[in-house]
């Protein structure tokens, strides 16, 4: 730090307390270094601070601690899903620890926390980003009544004191706020609360900030509870129809998520308002989920002779249509996701591999240009073949093609009479 002097001379000060005196030449008249009279000032520093600091004690819902076992979670054979949303942006927590580790009985600490650092940074709460946890049980509806969070001892700036916990709603199709899961507790820390029924349930912020605080660092991940049945809305009602796709987008999610060539269309619908697209000539499956393979969210359906227990059908009704005047065949796959046979309906040429067993059903003449209903007796066309329907698969030549109004019913005049132009 320079300072001319009135003389012209120059005085000149380092950061390291040398101060140096020069001439108007410049030239050196003398040379000190400053030291500081008091040379430790932490005593000072540390003084006592007459502020008065509260603790609030008893904020938390946390009861008394239940075991790590039985785990509805595990029970289920429930899969993670954890994103960032806002974009979305999908966290595979299998590259951080072996997320059996959240299931397997012990609160044993990972190697590392569950989310990746750079995602924790990335998180922007001005701009509407969060992180949720869903646990999601896929096609069986279960009965919680607490969760139990078993954390690392020595980060307990990542415990997950303040979290809100979702279920979702498959009757209205929408998620619902259930308790919010507070915690002054320690590591392991069990919360109770009024049954929730549901096979979808999630985690996520309260809407103070940013969620997690730190990371997520569970040794295990605990749910309590029963298992009640299958989830689709209308097997849990006793429906003599079940609804597997009119109106609701959830209902083809599997179909249409991570995919640039099936998508739901708004408008031109053969019932409702929207209808599942396929834009191109392409073979569609359901997203593959460990373990469940490639099939559909709530669908667990017994195809039998006489349907009457809950989840139980037999006939199959449907409609679809050509995309653009290049589509050259259509075809619909139910069945098994994971097994053998399965069932086809097929119209111009359109055909599965060859290597996959299943019976199909084959529609002369050319693929409809208008919206056509197609419905089969199930149980008669493959003569009791095709026992379980828990996949939908599409298949597109040529160009696209538009699908609507899947139910299947318990007797053929349960299925709907919708006024459309033709049926088979």
């Amino acid at each position: 730090m320079p300072a001319w002097l009135p003389d012209g001379g120059l005085l000149v000060a380092t950061w390291t307390g040398t101060v140096i005196r020069y001439t108007a030449g410049l030239d050196e008249r003398w040379r000190t270094r400053l030291t500081p009279t008091e040379t430790d000032i932490r005593p000072k520093l540390l003084t006592p601070d007459p502020v008065p600091v509260v603790r609030r004690a008893g904020w938390g819902n946390a009861g008394a601690t239940q075991d790590l076992t039985p785990n509805l979670i595990r029970t289920t054979s429930a899969y993670l899903d954890v994103r960032l949303v806002n974009p979305t942006r999908y966290i595979d927590l299998g590259k951080q620890n072996a997320v059996a580790l959240l299931t397997d009985g012990r609160a044993d600490a990972p190697a590392n926390p569950w989310v990746p650092w750079s995602v924790i940074g990335a998180i922007r709460i001005q701009d509407g980003q969060e992180l949720q946890f869903t646990v999601d049980t896929f096609r069986t509806q279960v009965r919680l009544t607490g969760i139990t969070f078993a954390e690392v001892p020595a980060h307990p700036v990542s415990w997950l004191r303040d979290v809100q916990l979702q279920w979702w709603d498959t009757r209205a199709g929408l998620w619902k706020d259930g308790p919010k899961l507070l915690s002054d507790a320690g590591a392991v820390h069990t919360h109770t609360f009024e049954p929730l029924f549901s096979s979808r349930f999630r985690l996520r912020t309260t809407g103070g900030g940013v969620w997690p605080v730190g990371n997520i660092r569970l040794g295990e991940l605990v749910f309590h509870g029963t298992v009640v049945g299958n989830s689709h809305r209308d097997v849990l009602e006793g429906n003599e129809l079940a609804v597997l796709f009119d109106d609701r987008d959830d209902d083809v999610r599997d179909i249409v998520e991570d995919s640039t060539a099936a998508d739901i269309q708004i408008g031109g619908a053969a019932v409702g308002t929207r209808c599942l697209r396929l834009r191109k000539a392409v073979e569609r499956y359901p997203t593959s989920r460990a373990p469940f393979g490639h099939a559909m969210h709530d669908w667990d359906f017994r195809i039998v002779e006489n349907p009457g227990a809950p989840g139980e059908y037999r006939y199959l009704q449907f409609a679809w249509k050509s995309l653009s005047p290049a589509t050259s065949g259509i075809s619909v796959r139910l069945g098994p996701a994971k097994s053998a046979p399965v069932f086809s309906a097929s119209i111009g040429d359109s055909h599965w591999p060859p290597q996959t067993s299943m019976v199909e059903k084959r529609f002369e003449g050319p693929v409809p240009a208008d919206w056509k209903v197609v419905r089969i007796d199930l149980w008669k066309f493959t003569a009791g073949a095709v026992k379980v329907v828990d996949q939908l698969a599409l298949r597109s030549n040529g160009d696209g093609a538009l699908f609507d109004g899947f139910v299947l019913a318990r007797t053929e005049t349960a299925l709907p009479k919708l006024p459309w132009p033709r049926s088979t």
